[in-house]
């Protein structure tokens, strides 16, 4: 067989392919459990692409409800300004129901009073949807990152496989 055309140490790992018939295929040398091995390790690689892709897609939709956090606080900030500018028109038109000027004390501290809680409940408000959404897009990177390591565990798994089917394979050539 050494002086075959072709012929390297290498088939003698995957067994050795013979040119006549004296050399058929040796399929002891090329265990079952390589295959088995290689069949394996791409199912491991799948499995991982599968569950990095479904992390992403978590992620994404994180994405997105941070961005309705945001939008939905902007929304209520609005709502809040409108409402002061109501309670204000109200307070107006009581002070001038019971004859007080608008430029009276008492009329000019309850308005500026309530300017200020709308203020606050403005900035509240806000810092409130973006923290919601600080935190959803954290997250959301937190499960791209589990995503990738989990793609790598699995890819690490068939590659060990892989591995495994060589050693074996060696040791039965």
């Amino acid at each position: 067989c050494d002086g075959r055309p072709g012929y390297s140490p290498l088939w003698r790992m995957v067994g050795e392919v013979g040119l006549c018939a004296r050399h058929r295929w040796n399929l002891e040398a090329v265990s079952v459990s390589w295959l088995g091995s290689l069949i394996g390790a791409s199912s491991a690689y799948e499995t991982g692409d599968d569950k990095r892709d479904a992390a992403y897609d978590e992620a994404r939709q994180m994405d997105q409800q941070a961005e309705q956090e945001v939008a939905v606080g902007t929304f209520n900030v609005e709502r809040l300004k409108k409402r002061a500018a109501e309670i204000r028109s109200s307070q107006k038109a009581k002070s001038a129901a019971y004859g007080q000027s608008s430029t009276d004390a008492t009329s000019m501290a309850i308005d500026q009073e309530t300017v200020q809680n709308a203020s606050m409940d403005q900035l509240i408000e806000m810092a409130m949807a973006e923290e919601r959404a600080r935190t959803l897009r954290k997250d959301a990177e937190q499960t791209r990152l589990s995503g990738e390591y989990t793609r790598r565990e699995y890819r690490l798994g068939g590659t060990a496989t892989i591995i495994g089917g060589i050693n074996d394979m060696a040791r039965t050539a």
